[in-house]
């Protein structure tokens, strides 16, 4: 048996409540490409069919010299590190490597037409973009208020899979946002399942890296029965000798710190692999909520590993389970005690997962993904795929954005330019069978339902992601 005082572990939270915060990334400098035509690899039906643009000097000056092939055929900016890094923090980066997000094709269609020089035209965009969007966002019908919103939303989230939609239907659309998987009994469906209430301990800080994670298509880290090394400063020797001690004992280890020196941080990076344990770091420096008390809070409330040996500097801490992403962390946990003050704390949160009896292990990570984008996404309001007219509500934003701005040319351009956009977008991804198929809405819902996108079934955050990609592209331009 090992040392529990020689001992230190701390493990990842790597799976999600909620969409990680934006962080900036500067872009590669000195970049440029050849001038001439380019083909947008789309795919449509298993097909994959090209459209023709025109290289614009946009694309000539953030067009990086050294291709990353690995990344496939996708948008010219695509190809900028930063800028991939960026996609990856929102959860936008495409994971079928040919293929291109509807965000990022519409957010294509509209940086290609403004000459970057033009800075109060990029000005006037990013304002017309931020009032429409505010405008959709107060218009939008709220997902849990109308039965049959929730059941669209399933479908279009489940690519057709109405057992999705069904479970979806029972999603508790709350105020508490970091809830995972809150749904009802679903007997009587083709796939029945079961309800398992746990509680858990949330944080509003995540794995500090994205190479801490062990769920790689899903961004996160997701580890059962870790060891949790809690410290008030960890640094090199330290993290050293947990990882060489609890080297084949555990499954995982979350180290979790107030301050963590940087080459304590590297050294956890550079043996993650070597070590052969599933080892994550969450930085409560990088808290948003200052003050918030999460390093009492998880010493008072985790169950102890072993003794309790505050005098090493450190606690030996574990739990059922810890799921984080690079915002959020949570630790579950059957037994937290609930009788105690500080279990009233906002930080605790009840989660309730879905356990099918006899589980499809395809049709299971579906779900469980699914349901966990509903709930955190479509809580707010269904914009583009489930609220009725996307164009004819673009026409009333920009009508009420004329009454605000009537008399600068600069945004009046920047609506021309975001119309334009959509309409290209629209003729784009519009199947020549489908004369009909002539809303936003109704093309973009048709092609999350086929996987003619990939990986993109977010039907109410697409308008959502289209702003964050495009303001930080026009932000770049403006710098």
């Amino acid at each position: 048996m090992y040392s529990v005082r020689s001992v230190l572990g701390v493990r990842r939270f790597c799976s999600v409540g909620r969409i990680s915060s934006v962080r900036k990334f500067s872009l590669i400098e000195n970049s440029s490409a050849k001038s001439g035509e380019k083909f947008l690899p789309i795919y449509k039906n298993g097909e994959r069919i090209n459209i023709e643009v025109t290289q614009s000097k946009i694309q000539k000056d953030y067009y990086p010299k050294k291709m990353n092939t690995k990344l496939g055929s996708e948008l010219c900016f695509t190809k900028d590190r930063a800028f991939i890094k960026y996609l990856s923090s929102i959860h936008l980066r495409s994971k079928d490597r040919e293929a291109i997000s509807s965000a990022r094709l519409l957010a294509y269609f509209i940086t290609q037409k403004v000459k970057p020089r033009d800075v109060d035209v990029v000005n006037g965009i990013a304002r017309a973009l931020s009032h429409i969007m505010g405008f959709m966002k107060q218009n939008a019908r709220k997902i849990h208020e109308d039965h049959n919103l929730v059941l669209k939303a399933g479908t279009v989230y489940g690519k057709g899979n109405n057992d999705i939609a069904q479970i979806i239907d029972f999603v508790n659309f709350g105020d508490t946002r970091r809830t995972l998987l809150v749904t009802k009994d679903v007997s009587g469906t083709s796939n029945e399942s079961f309800l398992e209430v746990q509680n858990s301990l949330a944080l509003d800080v995540g794995h500090s890296s994205y190479h801490f994670i062990n769920d790689k298509l899903n961004y996160r880290y997701d580890v059962s029965q870790p060891i949790i090394i809690l410290a008030e400063n960890l640094d090199e020797d330290l993290a050293s000798n947990v990882l060489h001690q609890l080297e084949d004992l555990s499954n995982g280890v979350v180290f979790v710190a107030n301050q963590v020196d940087k080459s304590a941080k590297n050294l956890l990076l550079s043996q993650k692999d070597e070590s052969g344990i599933a080892v994550s770091l969450i930085d409560l420096s990088e808290e948003s909520s200052e003050g918030s008390g999460s390093f009492e809070i998880i010493k008072n409330n985790l169950k102890d590993f072993g003794d309790a040996s505050p005098k090493t500097g450190y606690y030996l801490k574990s739990c059922d389970r810890v799921l984080m992403d690079s915002s959020s962390s949570f630790f579950v946990d059957a037994k937290f005690d609930q009788s105690g003050e500080e279990f009233q704390s906002e930080n605790f949160q009840e989660l309730v997962e879905v356990n099918l009896k006899n589980p499809d292990e395809t049709w299971c990570h579906e779900v469980r993904n699914n349901v966990l984008e509903a709930n955190t996404n479509l809580e707010d309001s269904l914009i583009e795929g489930i609220l009725p007219g996307f164009n004819t509500t673009l026409k009333l934003a920009n009508e009420d954005l004329k009454e605000f701005y009537s008399d600068d040319k600069n945004i009046q351009t920047g609506l021309e330019i975001v119309q334009e956009s959509i309409d290209s977008y629209i003729k784009a991804i519009k199947e020549d069978k489908e004369d009909s198929l002539l809303s936003i809405d109704g093309a973009l819902e048709k092609a999350i339902s086929e996987g003619t996108f990939v990986p993109e079934r977010k039907a109410a955050k697409v308008i959502s992601d289209i702003w964050s990609i495009c303001s930080y592209l026009l932000s770049q331009k403006r710098n």
